[in-house]
């Protein structure tokens, strides 16, 4: 199977980046039960206070639309909507190796 990987960029409204990278991380934290999750990274953007880059790297890409319609995924994504100016996907990538064997 050919594993998947995402990178997403959020903007929040000016002075709710903390926020919404709060609720993003506890997103991670509910990824940790899946298997198909290998990681699920929040970085705050160093240039702009109101960007988030979150970095997926799933088993496949259907584990990752799967994901999308979990409880607890719907949850947070309207926990999320406030805090939300925009969503853009990056890129998807196509892992081939690196460390710790991926």
């Amino acid at each position: 199977m050919r594993r998947f990987g995402l990178i997403t960029k959020f903007t929040a409204f000016r002075g709710r980046q903390e926020y919404l990278a709060e609720i993003l991380v506890n997103a991670g934290d509910e990824m940790e039960e899946l298997e198909e999750c290998q990681f699920y990274i929040v970085n705050l953007a160093n240039e702009r206070d109101t960007d988030i880059y979150v970095y997926e790297l799933w088993e496949s890409q259907e584990a990752h639309q799967d994901s999308l319609t979990l409880n607890v995924t719907q949850a947070l994504v309207q926990k999320a909507k406030p805090y939300i100016n925009s969503v853009e996907r990056i890129c998807t990538l196509t892992p081939v190796r690196g460390k710790e064997g991926i």
